[in-house]
């Protein structure tokens, strides 16, 4: 496996790709773990705060519109 990457971090990429239902095969299981490394890094970017200035006006609303 890859130096950067922690046993916990291994163990939970395992984890998540049993929960998925995903079997590895040997000759393949590096390039998925740096993979999933990747991926749950990803995470981060993806789920960030953004305040409500950063969010377009207008998208939702509760009243009902016309028809046009």
């Amino acid at each position: 496996m890859g130096d950067t990457i922690s046993e916990a971090r291994i163990a939970e990429i395992r984890a998540r790709y049993a929960m998925a239902g995903i079997t590895i095969p040997p000759d393949l299981e590096t390039g998925a773990i740096g993979t999933g490394d990747a991926l749950l890094s990803l995470g981060k970017h993806l789920h960030t705060l953004r305040p409500a200035a950063d969010e377009p006006s207008n998208i939702f609303t509760l009243a009902a519109r016309a028809a046009t």
